[in-house]
C-alpha cells in the first residue's frame, strides 16, 4: 500500500504515524526540502513546518485522523536552508484490509510558482484599478472645468458690462471689480484641475532646464527657514527639454515648497539636482501617473530631495491627490498640479522616501532635440487696427451665456445674429452668408458640435473666419484631426479684452 502510494506520488509526499511522527518519505520529498530521510524519520512533522503554522498542523492532523476529508489547504514547509515553501496540502488515513489505521499519507504540492503569479496578478489589478481612477478623475475634472468655465462666463461677462456703465471711482465699481477679481480667482481653480489632468501643456518651447531652475530659484517669495541649508547641482549648460516655463516654475515651486514644510522646526538640507538618465533606469516603483510609458531613450531629470520627516508607504500612495495632506487642512493643488504637468509633457515622476529620513522627488522629462534661441532679435509688426463692425453669427446652445455673449459683441460694435445650435446656424449661414463677418460657435453643443458647424459652414462659404470657443482647455478642445480648422480658439470664461483679442486675430487677413 505504501509503495503504491510512493510510486503513483509525482509530488512531495511523506507517510506520519497517528501521531504526526515520520515513518517515510519519497524521493520528491527529499529533493524538494533538502533534508536527508535519517534527518526526519522519527521526527514530528513539524519540523517541516513553520512555528507559527504548529497549531494549524495539530487541527488537520485531528481532521483525517477524525476520517474528514483534507484536502488542498494552503499551508508552508521549511527547507533545510531556512526558508518557507509555500504548499498545497492533501491527506488521507491509510489502513489495512481489515480497516486498521495504519498512519497517514500528506501530499504538499510547491504553489510558488502559483503564488508568485496571483501576487503579480494582484499587483497588476492594482494599478488598472489606479489607472481607471485616474481616467473616471480625469473625465470628471474636464467636464466639471467645462461647465464651470460656462458659469463663470456668464458672471465674469456681466459684471464685465456693468462696469462698462459705471465711472471707475464709484463704490458699486469697486464692489463689482472685488466680484469680478474672484469670479477670475475660480477661474484660475478650473484651470488647475485641468492642469492636474494633464490638459494644459500650455506654451511649450526649448528651455535650459538648469536654468529654468535657477531663475525659479531667484524668483522665490521668500527666504530659507534658518536652519535650512541648500545645495544645488546645475550643470552648465543643462540638459534641454521642451516645456512651458510657467508651468515648469510651477511645478518646481511646488517641490521645493514640500521639501521646505518636510523639514519645518528642524534643521536639514534641500538638495536640487539636474541631469541626465537612460529610460531604463527609470524605476517603476511608486512612479505616477501610474500608466506612463516612455517613448524617448534618454531623459532629463530635476530631482528635489530632503532630509525631513519622510513619508510612509500609504502617504506616498495619496501625495499627489487633489487637496491631499498629512499636515494641516485647506492645502492646494501643487504636487497634485505636478504630476498634471509632467504628463502634459510627457513625463513621469518617482518617489523615493523613508519615514524620518526624507524625500526625493525625481522629475524625468524628454530630451528636446532642438536648440534654444539666445539672445535672438525679434523684429515687431506694428499692429494693424481691426475695424469692429459688420455682422457676427454667434453659435450657442445655452441661453444666458448667448446673452452675454451677445451683449459683449454689440459693446464691441458688431450685429449679432444668433443661432441656438449647429443646423440653425447652417440654415441662417446658408441664406445669410454675404452679410455675415466672423462666426463665434461654441465646441460643446447637442447635435452639430463646433467642429461640425465649422465644417458646414466652410462648405457653403470657405473662407468665412471662424473663432472656436469652450470651456475646456485649448489643447483639448483642439486635439484630433479636423481638416477645417478656426482661425482663433477662445477660452471660456473669457472678457471683453480676450474676446477682442480673438477677433482680431480671426479678422486680421
Amino acid at each position: 500500500m505504501l509503495t503504491k502510494v510512493f510510486t503513483d506520488s509525482t509530488v512531495p509526499t511523506i507517510i506520519e504515524d497517528l501521531d504526526g511522527v515520520i515513518t517515510d518519505l519519497n524521493d520528491e520529498a527529499v529533493a524538494a526540502y533538502g533534508w536527508q530521510r535519517e534527518e526526519l524519520i522519527g521526527n514530528s512533522i513539524k519540523r517541516l513546518v513553520p512555528e507559527e503554522k504548529h497549531g494549524h498542523s495539530d487541527e488537520l492532523l485531528n481532521r483525517c485522523r477524525r476520517g474528514e476529508l483534507v484536502q488542498n489547504i494552503e499551508g508552508a514547509r521549511i527547507h533545510r536552508d531556512g526558508r518557507q515553501i509555500p504548499v498545497l496540502i492533501s491527506m488521507s488515513l491509510l489502513t489495512n484490509e481489515t480497516g486498521k489505521e495504519l498512519g497517514i499519507a500528506t501530499v504538499a504540492q510547491d504553489i510558488t510558482e502559483r503564488k508568485k503569479a496571483e501576487a503579480e496578478r494582484l499587483s497588476l489589478q492594482k494599478r488598472l484599478d489606479q489607472v481607471e481612477k485616474d481616467d473616471s478623475l480625469t473625465r470628471m475634472a474636464g467636464a466639471v472645468a467645462h461647465n464651470f468655465n460656462n458659469m463663470l462666463s456668464v458672471i465674469i461677462g456681466n459684471l464685465e458690462l456693468a462696469m462698462l456703465d459705471l465711472a471707475p471711482g464709484a463704490n458699486l465699481y469697486k464692489n463689482l471689480a472685488d466680484a469680478k477679481q474672484g469670479a477670475q480667482n475660480a477661474a484660475e481653480i478650473s484651470h488647475l484641475m485641468l492642469t492636474y489632468i494633464g490638459q494644459t501643456p500650455g506654451k511649450p518651447k526649448p528651455h535650459d532646464l538648469s536654468e529654468n531652475c535657477r531663475a525659479a530659484l531667484r524668483q522665490m517669495p521668500y527666504d530659507l527657514p534658518m536652519g535650512v541649508r541648500l545645495e544645488t547641482d546645475l550643470p552648465v549648460p543643462g540638459p534641454v527639454i521642451i516645456c512651458d516655463s510657467g508651468q515648469m516654475n510651477n511645478m518646481f515651486n511646488a517641490l521645493f515648497a514640500n521639501a521646505i514644510e518636510s523639514i519645518e522646526g528642524f534643521s536639514g538640507v534641500i538638495h536640487i539636482e539636474v541631469g541626465k538618465v537612460e529610460a531604463a533606469r527609470i524605476r517603476e516603483k511608486n512612479r505616477f501617473p501610474k500608466d506612463w510609458k516612455s517613448h524617448a531613450e534618454t531623459f532629463a531629470y530635476l530631482k528635489v530631495q530632503d532630509t525631513g520627516c519622510g513619508m510612509d508607504s500609504e502617504t506616498i500612495g495619496r501625495i499627489f491627490d487633489p487637496f491631499f495632506t498629512d499636515k494641516f487642512s485647506g492645502r492646494g493643488l501643487g504636487l497634485a498640479m505636478t504630476t498634471g504637468i509632467v504628463k502634459a509633457h510627457g513625463g513621469c515622476i518617482t518617489v523615493g522616501s523613508t519615514l524620518g529620513h526624507g524625500s526625493a522627488f525625481q522629475v524625468y522629462m524628454p530630451l528636446s532635440k532642438e536648440e534654444i534661441l539666445r539672445d535672438k532679435e525679434t523684429i515687431m509688426e506694428s499692429p494693424r487696427k481691426i475695424d469692429f463692425s459688420g455682422t457676427v453669427l454667434l453659435v450657442e446652445d445655452q441661453e444666458i451665456v448667448r446673452n452675454v455673449a451677445m451683449a459683449l459683441l454689440e459693446r464691441l460694435g458688431f450685429n449679432v445674429m444668433i443661432a441656438k445650435g449647429g443646423d440653425e446656424a447652417q440654415a441662417l449661414f446658408r441664406s445669410n452668408h454675404e452679410n455675415i463677418r466672423l462666426v463665434l460657435t461654441d465646441m460643446s453643443m447637442p447635435g452639430m458640435n463646433g467642429w461640425e458647424t465649422l465644417s458646414a459652414l466652410r462648405v457653403i462659404q470657405p473662407d468665412i473666419p471662424v473663432i472656436l470657443s469652450s470651456g475646456y482647455d485649448e489643447t483639448h478642445a483642439m486635439a484630433g484631426n479636423h481638416v477645417e480648422q478656426p482661425q482663433a480658439f477662445l477660452r471660456k470664461p473669457y472678457q471683453l479684452e480676450s474676446l477682442k483679442e480673438a477677433l482680431e486675430k480671426a479678422l486680421k487677413d
